[in-house]
């Protein structure tokens, strides 16, 4: 199947999803070829947002954003009692 939109491959995808300019350079949406053959796409949130209102559908965008906070909460108090651990557990023969 043959898209109209910029295709790169999975390792691409990994190597750059961070860079602050991923959909300048790779497009938006851009689709990604992973390694197993399947094809996914990836879009800015904001052009899913205007998507999403554009065709009536604006209130699922909270929900997605309440969601997106609540996991970040969980992860960030994960992250933090995990370094405490980290800490907890350091060998007493090699402190740091």
């Amino acid at each position: 199947m043959r898209t109209c939109y910029p295709e790169i491959t999975q390792q691409e995808f990994c190597d750059h999803i961070e860079d602050d300019d991923f959909f300048l350079v790779y497009g938006n949406p851009v689709v990604i070829r992973a390694d197993s053959g399947a094809k996914l796409l990836a879009i800015a949130f904001p052009l899913y947002e205007r998507q999403m209102r554009l065709i009536g559908r604006g209130d699922k965008i909270e929900g997605i954003k309440r969601e997106c906070a609540d996991a970040h909460r969980k992860s960030m108090a994960f992250s933090t009692s995990d370094d405490h651990a980290l800490s907890d557990s350091a060998d007493p023969q090699n402190p740091v």
